[in-house]
Order: C-alpha cells, then sequence, then structure tokens
C-alpha cells in the first residue's frame, strides 16, 4: 500500500522535527556533560575543553538551526532578525574558541611546553583558523 503525497509530506516534516529537536539536545548534552568532566575553574587548562566544546557543539549547531523552518527556536522573528541572531551565534562561537585556545596556550607557555606538537593541536588551530 502506497502513502499518499500529503502522508509522505507529514512524516518527513515530523521527522525534521524529530531530528531538529535532536541536535539541539544532543549539542546542549555534550556541551553540559564536557563541562561536568573537565570541572571549569579547576585549572586554568580546564576552561579548555568547555569553551571548546560550547563554540563547536552548542552555539554552532544553534547558530545553523535558528534558520530550520521545522526546529527553529526562533520561528517567530523575521528572516532578518534570525540573520542577526545566527551572527550574534556565530561571533560568540568564535570569541569562545579564541579565548579556549589562548588559555591553552597559556597553559602550555606556563608549563614550558612545546605549541602545536600534536595532531589535535594542529587540527584545533586550523579548526579556529576555519570559524574565524
Amino acid at each position: 500500500m502506497a502513502l499518499s503525497a500529503e502522508t509522505e509530506s507529514h512524516i518527513y516534516r515530523a521527522l525534521r522535527t524529530a531530528s531538529g529537536a535532536a541536535a539541539h539536545l544532543v549539542a546542549l548534552g555534550f556541551t553540559i556533560f564536557v563541562a561536568v568532566l573537565a570541572r571549569p575553574g579547576s585549572s586554568l587548562f580546564s576552561w579548555h575543553p568547555v569553551l571548546m566544546s560550547l563554540a563547536f557543539s552548542f552555539l554552532m549547531t544553534e547558530a545553523l538551526l535558528v534558520f530550520s523552518p521545522e526546529s527553529s527556536l526562533l520561528r517567530s522573528l523575521s528572516r532578518k532578525g534570525r540573520a542577526r541572531c545566527h551572527w550574534v551565534l556565530q561571533l560568540l562561537a568564535l570569541l569562545c574558541a579564541l579565548l579556549g585556545l589562548g588559555l591553552v596556550i597559556l597553559h602550555k607557555e606556563q608549563l614550558g611546553k612545546a605549541h602545536l606538537a600534536t595532531r589535535h593541536g594542529q587540527a584545533g588551530l586550523l579548526a579556529v583558523l576555519w570559524a574565524g
């Protein structure tokens, strides 16, 4: 038995809505998980994973979802308003990423360790540069 085009459309809309809700929850959940594990404030380095996950997991995801017709938390705003919110979220993400990068550089400087000596450090620098 084939589904009608209207029924198919409702199913796809419901799936897109559920996927958007899952994206919000995963982004927030992962950021909280990292913050709990890192215990921000316990050391200078502890802020690095918190700020990076806040930037790349939460803020950038929310900036993308602002334009989703099914899962945007700001559907009532005009397109111009959503564009401004997108811009602000992306700027906040970049600031968090730069601060996270700056703190890890300061931490390595205090310990006398080499900078960008690992693939993680090199990929992180590229990610922050690309976000900029």
